[in-house]
């Protein structure tokens, strides 16, 4: 199999670290050719292959961050908010207080920690593909805890290592 470079002494390089994580193999020729010694494909990456929602809810109703049945139903509404495709919910409750949940998607997962007798909560949303939205999770989680504020931050995960991280405030 062989994949064509483009030229340029530093394209090479840039493609030959990219490829020796993956295939050590892979060898260079004179005329600007990889020849890689696999059977694997390399496929072009997309530039982005997800977006990632990173929530701290502040001032949320501590009876509701300690309720396990509600945080698990709120689970289950971002996930709708966001578009995703729910797989599966589970959560727990700990003695004295506060409850994790976890939504697992099919493009990814939301979850949440708790901590009642602070107000507070650390949420997590990542979804994969272009119909999902994981800040409509954040805020479906932020309205369901009746939370006054908090602070959001929007991270694109993709392949792109200089790609700008995004921050976003919280309507």
């Amino acid at each position: 199999m062989h994949c064509r470079v483009h030229k340029g002494e530093a394209t090479r390089r840039k493609v030959a670290s990219f490829l020796d994580p993956v295939y050590p193999l892979a060898r260079f020729s004179s005329r600007r050719i990889v020849k890689i010694i696999s059977t694997t494909a390399v496929l072009p990456a997309p530039s982005v292959t997800g977006r990632h929602c990173i929530f701290q809810l502040q001032d949320g109703n501590p009876t509701l961050l300690n309720d396990e049945d509600f945080v698990k139903t709120a689970l289950i509404v971002a996930a709708e908010a966001s578009g995703a495709t729910l797989l599966q919910v589970a959560t727990h409750k700990f003695e004295p207080q506060g409850v994790t949940g976890f939504a697992l998607l099919a493009e990814s997962h939301i979850s949440i920690h708790t901590w009642p007798e602070h107000g507070f909560a650390a949420i997590d949303s990542y979804t994969c593909g272009e119909h999902t939205n994981p800040e409509s999770a954040c805020r479906s989680l932020k309205d369901a805890f009746q939370s006054k504020h908090g602070a959001m931050r929007l991270l694109n995960r993709d392949f792109n290592p200089n790609r700008a991280q995004l921050p976003a405030a919280c309507p």
